[in-house]
């Protein structure tokens, strides 16, 4: 994999701590990838993976009367939701400095 280059998404759900400092998640993509699938894939696998994703999805559609196990369902689909608006984001943002870098 010499060469080809990782990118790291950072930043992900910052939160201040009570001390002032600030934690935060990233995610690292695959070598050379850097497209709208693979983004979104990482970022929801970072909270959600497979197996993660699939108990959610059973248990949902085991007990949809269940409150806290429909909380959960909709918490997964609220980030799949702003996993996609961060993919746009980034992808939106890499356009704008590689069009900044092309008129130099």
């Amino acid at each position: 994999m010499h060469g080809q280059k990782i990118h790291t998404i950072k930043n992900i759900n910052v939160k201040e701590l009570d001390d002032g400092t600030f934690e935060w998640d990233s995610v690292e993509l695959p070598p050379a990838k850097f497209d709208y699938d693979t983004i979104v894939n990482a970022l929801i696998t970072l909270y959600y993976p497979n197996d993660k994703m699939q108990a959610v999805i059973n248990n949902y559609l085991m007990d949809k009367e269940n409150k806290n196990i429909v909380a959960e369902f909709n918490d997964m689909q609220l980030w799949r939701v702003e996993a996609k608006e961060i993919a746009m984001a980034l992808l939106e943002e890499m356009k704008i400095e590689k069009e900044e870098v092309d008129r130099k």
